[in-house]
């Protein structure tokens, strides 16, 4: 079955609502292209086979596997570079499945998580019951669901390498057709090479090896095209709006007991924003979307090229409560240092509780970011 009969299938599902148990599987919220292709890989594999015990009683106990696209469908839009990939497979946008498209009297779902660990509470509630039984992550370890098997979380380059190499290493690659499994190799190697700039940058071993697995799936395929395609798409943002913009890669962390967070991972560099919305456009921008969300703290993350092809990263923080400049005070001591940051104070036309900075430690991406920032409210370990 291709992925555009596996995904046909959950759709006419979806659609009609039944109410039976559902196995999930989802990447975070911020639905990145990393984030959907683990997901639905995993799901595709899981359609043949499933490796462990955990994953076996519950497929076998559940009418539907869903690969879940972690946002709402209006924000599909916001990620070209999954259109993009899409359409190379010959599907579009409407295939996926969105959160808001969850068939709505189903009583309960177990979870397998990919690229993050901590099931989001949106999705726990929606149901009477649900079980995380497996997860397959590259972040930080929450320590949540100490009995979900598999249980790996590994900080390698993509969550999609830890799909292929979990399912490629019992077997699984070998139930598909020639023809399926050049879908897959498609669908895996994009992911991969964009979260590692074609493996020239936090590329492990690991990502390595998954990218040589599918590459004797696919022997025609050209990465370094694939790569300078999928970034192209990922780039194609001129036209959004600064909400829009706020909300494309985004991550949140709210819990009752502690200030709650919001990180934005930008392709633009913060120039190009400060340029395009203007200064004061901009920081009111970021100040309205914190209070939209009810946030303390909000950062803004950017990583591009320059014109020489040279990497860069900024760093935005802006304080939105008292609670929040308080876990401002305790993250800067620690981040200047380990993030190398170079202050960009005269960006900022002196708005207060703003803090904009160069940062000079390239390797420091969100999943470096958000921990100390975590850690600096208060949240476990």
């Amino acid at each position: 079955m291709s992925i555009l009969k596996f995904l046909s299938n959950i759709k006419t599902y979806s659609s009609q609502k039944v109410g039976q148990k559902l196995l999930i599987v989802t990447g975070n919220e911020s639905a990145d292209l990393d984030s959907y292709t683990a997901s639905l890989l995993c799901a595709y594999f899981l359609s043949r086979h499933a490796p462990s015990q955990r994953l076996q009683e519950s497929v076998s106990t559940s009418e539907k596997i869903v690969p879940l696209l972690n946002i709402a469908r209006e924000e599909v839009s916001l990620r070209p570079e999954l259109k993009y990939l899409l359409s190379t497979l010959g599907l579009n946008s409407d295939s996926v499945i969105c959160k808001d498209e969850l068939p709505s009297v189903s009583t309960s779902a177990d979870f397998v998580l990919v690229d993050h660990n901590k099931l989001l509470p949106e999705l726990e509630d929606r149901f009477s019951t649900a079980r995380v039984v497996a997860i397959l992550d590259h972040h930080a370890d929450e320590g949540m669901y100490p009995k979900a098997d598999p249980r790996i979380i590994e900080p390698v380059g993509s969550c999609t390498t830890l799909i292929v190499d979990y399912f490629s290493k019992s077997g699984c690659l070998d139930l598909f057709s020639a023809a399926e499994q050049r879908e897959i190799a498609l669908l895996g190697i994009s992911p991969i090479i964009v979260d590692t700039a074609n493996l020239t940058s936090k590329a492990l071993e690991k990502d390595k090896e998954a990218v040589r697995t599918l590459i004797g799936l696919l022997p025609a395929c050209d990465c370094e095209d694939m790569f300078n395609k999928l970034m192209a798409a990922k780039r194609d943002v001129d036209s959004f709006s600064l909400r829009d913009l706020m909300r494309k890669d985004y991550k949140e962390w709210a819990d009752d007991q502690y200030p709650s967070l919001g990180i934005e991972s930008s392709v633009k560099s913060l120039a190009w924003a400060l340029n395009k919305f203007t200064v004061s456009g901009f920081i009111e921008g970021v100040q309205m979307w914190a209070k939209e969300r009810n946030l303390d703290v909000m950062a803004y993350m950017d990583s591009y090229l320059d014109d020489e092809h040279k990497f860069h990263r900024d760093l935005l923080v802006y304080a939105n409560t008292d609670r929040g400049k308080s876990v401002v005070d305790k993250f800067l001591p620690k981040a200047e240092t380990e993030f190398e940051l170079v202050s960009r104070e005269s960006w900022t036309n002196g708005m207060q509780n703003v803090w904009m900075w160069e940062q000079r430690n390239l390797t420091a991406s969100r999943k470096q970011v958000a921990p100390l920032l975590r850690l600096s409210a208060g949240y476990p370990a």
